[in-house]
């Protein structure tokens, strides 16, 4: 319990940077409270990222006090520029900037968000374990290490992150948005790298993605209290988001622009009412927001912003076909508004994907199986949630049968769709146009139908819920319209918490879980391999370097110990500089080239860990010097457990 509580004072400033920062530019736009509220976490992403790129090109050092300084000024410029810009009139303002008749919805939303929050916090505290767990998973060495970058370099910037793979001292791009985030706690806080990683997780998965979702919920039913509070509820409470997305991969880009996307959403909705109201003069006042907007989902990660085409594809078809059958002025400033909005979506759905070469993931159930998860909403082999499944096939029905709604379930069964063809159908050209955005990686697309799933599951729960406060009043006629109301509430609350410990999610969080347990055999770093890692720092001085094959995990001695290796990741080639050591190690009593190596660039230390699922059994020939490198007497053991252990390199003399 201690450590917990230790740990709260690096969550308590993820929550700060992912609310606060964004929070505060909204209201400097003049959007009204209960908004600027719901949609800070999205802006803060954008500020967090931009402020990153702007800071490491005036060349002042990535830290919290440089963060504030560009944030003051940011929020300054907002205001000026607000200034400048006339004010339109009340009713021409998207809903956003209005502020009244808005508490009681909020109120019921942030209640909501509550529920949610806390459903999630209870399921990180079970995954996680402790406060320090680390994924075992393969993208994760990444992530560890790219934090240990930013803060040893004093650079965040999207635009040069990059370089811990390609070694190049040029532009190279990487959406920087979550280890941003990361690093200014780490820096902070003095916490660990993988606590400040937990400590993000629990801020965006518990705070900014129920905000984000209830924002949505606001904009598509802005006179439904009780759809807003079902939403923030049943937020926490589905298998696709966000604990099936820290199972997988680990996929912390995604993770953190899935948390934001429905507040994405949301926005674009706004825009376009504004648009099929033919109040055209509003859209001015969205363009700030809407950029960062999409500047927050692309330095999260791109693929956000293909979900957002995603998302607002049936929409956007459905308001274009209203305008069309419309006889009105200004017809055709609208339809080109609306033609605008397809041709950028169809334009992110073919230029904003990775290559062809990076979409390798291929299909694993038969179709019949992937529609029945899709239904079941028991993606990864889980039990059937026959709540959540009954909640949302009644919302699709409802909204089905609604006009202005119909293109939620559109958006719903379009998602299944995606998922399925990820899941189920074999490579091939049809496949890759589709889902190859999401590098044709199923579990990237089984948490996009999280968002469509969550709306029509509180949709259903509230007419449900409903319906049963009826029947009880006809049974109960003393019963007053306020403890009627009250009674509609505690039953959605009850339902959402009957779902949290239900067994589809009882078992979703077992499984993650199992991706953060150090084990004997785990994937990255093993029980052994964690005990050497505990005395690297002891032993190795910090201006020496580990030899390394990172295909083993050793590579995370620079992101836990930072202590420098030879490679920083697996996908990154190792430097001429060191491929004598790599290659020819065991050689170095005949091969002067390796002593010279070692010598010039203080490599001192072997780290000789096991390859647990050898997955990097393709590789081993650009590290095969360290193969029968202890039988040649080149080094000898310093720190052992097991198997596994620190070597000092000494066929080369002493040091």
């Amino acid at each position: 319990m201690s450590e917990w509580l230790s740990f709260i004072p690096a969550v308590a400033l993820a929550v700060v940077l992912v609310f606060v920062p964004g929070f505060c530019f909204a209201l400097a736009l003049r959007i009204a409270y209960p908004h600027a509220l719901l949609l800070g976490p999205l802006f803060s992403v954008g500020l967090v990222s931009v402020g990153a790129i702007v800071l490491d090109v005036v060349h002042l050092r990535w830290n919290i006090g440089n963060y504030a300084v560009f944030l003051a000024m940011a929020i300054v410029a907002v205001v000026i520029l607000r200034w400048l810009i006339p004010r339109s009139s009340r009713n021409s303002q998207p809903v956003i900037f209005r502020s009244a008749r808005q508490a009681r919805s909020l109120i019921a939303g942030v209640i909501g968000a509550s529920v949610g929050a806390a459903v999630i916090t209870t399921q990180l505290v079970l995954i996680l374990g402790k406060p320090d767990a680390i994924s075992q998973s393969y993208d994760n060495i990444f992530h560890l290490n790219a934090v240990r970058q930013i803060a040893e370099t004093g650079s965040g910037s999207s635009l040069t992150l990059n370089r811990i793979v390609s070694g190049s001292d040029g532009l190279s791009f990487y959406p920087g948005a979550w280890h941003d985030l990361v690093s200014l706690v780490f820096l902070s806080t003095g916490a660990t790298v993988p606590g400040a990683t937990n400590a993000v997780t629990f801020a965006v998965c518990a705070i900014a993605w129920p905000l984000s979702m209830v924002e949505l919920a606001r904009i598509i039913r802005p006179q439904s209290v009780l759809f807003t509070f079902a939403t923030g509820a049943f937020s926490g409470v589905v298998v696709g988001f966000p604990t099936l997305m820290l199972k997988w991969g680990i996929l912390y880009p995604n993770l953190l622009g899935y948390a934001v996307l429905p507040a994405a959403t949301a926005l674009v909705l706004c825009g376009m009412r504004v648009v099929a109201r033919e109040e055209l003069r509003g859209l001015l006042s969205l363009f700030v927001p809407v950029v960062l907007a999409g500047i927050s989902l692309c330095l999260a990660h791109p693929n956000s912003v293909t979900s957002l085409a995603v998302l607002i594809g049936p929409v956007t078809l459905a308001s274009a076909w209203n305008v069309l059958r419309q006889r009105q002025d200004h017809l055709r400033a609208r339809l080109c508004a609306f033609t605008a909005v397809v041709v950028a979506i169809l334009g992110i759905w073919v230029l904003v994907r990775p290559p062809a070469s990076a979409s390798v993931w291929p299909p694993k159930l038969p179709s019949g199986q992937a529609s029945g998860e899709f239904i079941t909403n028991s993606f990864n082999g889980n039990i059937a949630d026959l709540v959540i499944t009954l909640l949302v096939c009644t919302g699709a029905v409802l909204s089905a049968r609604n006009p202005r709604l119909r293109w939620l379930t559109a958006t719903w069964l379009i998602t299944g769709v995606l998922w399925v063809v990820s899941a189920s159908l074999s490579p091939g050209l049809l496949r890759s146009a589709l889902t190859g955005s999401w590098y044709n990686d199923s579990f990237r697309l089984a948490a996009l139908t999280s968002v469509p799933v969550v709306l029509l599951a509180s949709a259903g729960a509230s007419f449900l819920a409903q319906k049963a406060a009826r029947w009880v009043r006809g049974r109960m006629p003393r019963l007053s319209d306020r403890s009627s109301r009250r009674l509609v509430f505690v039953g959605v609350t009850l339902v959402a918490i009957c779902v949290a410990v239900g067994p589809t999610m009882r078992g979703t969080v077992a499984a993650t879980a199992r991706e953060f347990q150090v084990t004997e055999d785990s994937l990255l770093l093993t029980v052994d391999e964690t005990r050497v890692l505990d005395k690297l720092a002891e032993v190795v001085a910090p201006d020496e370097m580990i030899a390394v094959n990172p295909w083993d995990g050793s590579s995370l001695a620079y992101g836990l110990e930072d202590r420098h290796v030879t490679q920083y990741h697996t996908l990154s080639a190792t430097p001429d500089a060191y491929k004598p050591v790599s290659l020819r190690l065991r050689e170095a009593a005949t091969d002067p080239t390796v002593c010279r190596a070692v010598r010039d660039h203080h490599i001192r230390w072997y780290l000789d860990f096991d390859d647990t699922l050898h997955i990097g059994e393709w590789a081993e020939g650009q590290f095969a010097g360290f193969r029968g490198v202890e039988a040649a007497d080149v080094v000898r053991p310093v720190v052992t457990s097991g198997g596994v252990g620190l070597y000092e390199i000494v066929g080369c003399g002493l040091w």
